[in-house]
């Protein structure tokens, strides 16, 4: 059997199974979701009121030249500054 032939039967027989499924789904019926007791309405418990939040970053989260973001994380280029300046500290190995 060849690489083209066993792709071929890979595909009819997908191709069946995707045809049994759509035949499966016609036989059932076409009763909707509604009459199966299922409503896409969302209900939430307890009466919570939307509020207005505002996003004050602090003055040093602000400058530029800072390497180190304000989420804690560094750019690339920071942390090749900070391995040029040997401030990195690490225990072991970094696995590549």
């Amino acid at each position: 059997m060849t690489w083209f032939k066993f792709l071929g039967w890979l595909a009819g027989l997908y191709a069946l199974y995707y045809l049994f499924l759509v035949l499966w789904d016609i036989a059932r019926g076409k009763q909707g979701p509604a009459e199966q007791g299922w409503t896409q309405e969302l209900h939430f418990e307890g009466g919570f009121q939307p509020q207005v939040v505002s996003h004050d970053l602090p003055q040093e989260a602000n400058n530029a030249d800072n390497a180190v973001s304000a989420l804690g994380g560094v750019t690339l280029k920071g942390l090749f500054d900070l391995a040029k300046a040997k401030s990195i500290e690490y225990t072991r190995g970094v696995p590549f």
